[in-house]
């Protein structure tokens, strides 16, 4: 055999062995791809049962007395499933869980089934997952400051809000099964752990009844002060210093006679005996829209709260942080009587929402959980822009003083939620809320329910832990 035939025979032979050496060396290779592919499968449906273990364990804390062992084992089943779908390479091979108290934890494994694996014999994978969820120690004070000016009498605006507040249209049921304070009542699932107080407004808002009936029963101070004067189109205003009755932190005085009505005499003389529970803004001084009990001196009769008589008797009244748990049915009782009549001030709201979630008299009940982080909310929804208030009719005016209200609630660590119903500022709102995604808003009254149950499950969250 010639030279060339050999180096063509040793060429093929040195051929068959490094192509029998590339397949030996590609079976741990393809192996390596195979075991990333299968590993990446294997890690979504990690995340899958977690979404559906925490999911199960959420909802199952909600209502920690109503929900068995074998109820929660069945809704977590049925949690996995969905997540996994009809995916038959994955299969449930355990699933344990309870509920100890206000705590409910999940264990689950599930097999995931290989398909690169299998060349080296590894048919399938565990996954084990555990989700644990429990009550959190935090408490939940909500101020509702509600627009019930006139306009929320049109276009059914008025009748949503009490359908998304209470679950039907004009808060007859005091043990709704839906709305905002149903979910509310969901989510506290026991005392001392959510309350809701109320704030209508128009151009003023109109204290509790007993908050007056005290006021009636104390003995007045008189002092001297000067009063700022108002602009045109408003009563006449006293020049100079004029007498000022104070009782704690209201004043009654002829000065702060109200502008609706032309029989001024009788309006700016307002007294302790005699008024029938509106007040309407404070003076503008320095801090007068802020939240502490220290901007409140009783020496100096500026700082307090005018006392007027309501130009609108239909106004409801304020109503104190109430308990979801034990006094559910008051807190939609004060709902229930909210009507649409007047003009709007939203300052006013925004301020006595402050009031409410703070130790500020009258409204001391901010001051009454002890031991707990409390988390405060302030849910604000009016319907229009601002047309008037103890100082002006011009909207210009009007929208700087909401403005440091909502920034004045902020700075006091109050979280400010906003809701425009079909009119309105919206550049105020947006702004006056704490984050933008948390101001709403609907272009149909209808959509009030969705929007204020999206704000209950939201805030109700909080009180969850995983």
């Amino acid at each position: 055999m010639n030279f060339g035939c050999r180096m063509r025979e040793a060429i093929a032979s040195r051929g068959g062995n490094v192509t029998l050496a590339f397949a030996l060396v590609m079976v741990p290779i393809l192996g390596l791809i195979g075991a990333a592919v299968d590993y990446t499968r294997a890690r979504n449906a990690a995340d899958r049962i977690q979404l559906a273990l925490d999911n199960a364990a959420l909802a199952a804390v909600r209502d920690p007395d109503a929900t068995s062992k074998e109820t929660l084992l069945t809704f977590a089943r049925q949690q996995l499933e969905t997540v996994l779908g009809p995916d038959a390479s994955l299969t449930i091979a355990e699933l344990d869980g309870d509920k100890v108290d206000e705590t409910v934890w999940l264990r689950a494994r599930v097999r995931v089934g290989t398909t690169f694996m299998r060349v080296v014999n590894v048919d399938d994978v565990s996954v084990s997952r555990y989700s644990e969820a429990s009550y959190g120690r935090k408490s939940i004070d909500i101020a509702l400051v509600m627009d019930n000016t006139g306009s929320m009498g049109s276009r059914s605006k008025m009748t949503e809000l009490k359908r998304a507040l209470c679950g039907d249209t004009s808060c007859t049921n005091a043990n709704p099964t839906s709305g905002f304070m149903h979910i509310m009542r969901e989510a506290a699932s026991g005392p001392d752990r959510i309350r809701v107080g109320l704030v209508p407004f128009d151009i003023g808002v109109r204290v509790p009844q007993a908050v007056q009936d005290t006021v009636r029963t104390e003995r007045p101070l008189t002092s001297r002060v000067t009063v700022p004067p108002r602009g045109s189109g408003y009563c006449a205003v006293p020049r100079g210093p004029v007498d000022v009755q104070r009782v704690s932190w209201l004043r009654f005085a002829a000065a702060d006679a109200d502008p609706v009505v032309t029989d001024c005499s009788r309006w700016g003389r307002t007294t302790p005996a005699t008024w029938d529970g509106c007040v309407w803004d404070r003076d503008q001084i320095p801090d007068d829209l802020d939240v502490t009990d220290a901007d409140v001196d009783l020496d100096d009769p500026r700082t307090l709260f005018p006392a007027v008589n309501c130009p609108n008797t239909r106004l409801a009244r304020m109503a104190p942080l109430a308990d979801v748990w034990t006094q559910n049915a008051g807190i939609i009782s004060s709902l229930r009587q909210m009507e649409p009549s007047g003009n709007t001030n939203v300052t006013i709201g925004a301020a006595w929402g402050m009031a409410m979630l703070t130790e500020r008299a009258p409204f001391v009940e901010a001051g009454t959980i002890t031991g707990d982080e409390v988390e405060r909310f302030m849910i604000l929804l009016t319907d229009g822009d601002n047309t008037q208030s103890k100082f002006s009719r011009n909207r210009s005016e009007m929208d700087p003083r909401t403005q440091a209200a909502c920034d004045s609630a902020k700075d006091a660590g109050i979280v400010v939620v906003t809701v425009r119903v079909i009119n309105g500022n919206r550049d105020l709102l947006r702004r006056c809320a704490t984050s933008p995604d948390l101001y709403y808003e609907v272009s149909r009254a209808s959509d009030l329910k969705q929007v204020f149950d999206e704000i209950a499950r939201r805030i109700g969250s909080i009180r969850l832990t995983q």
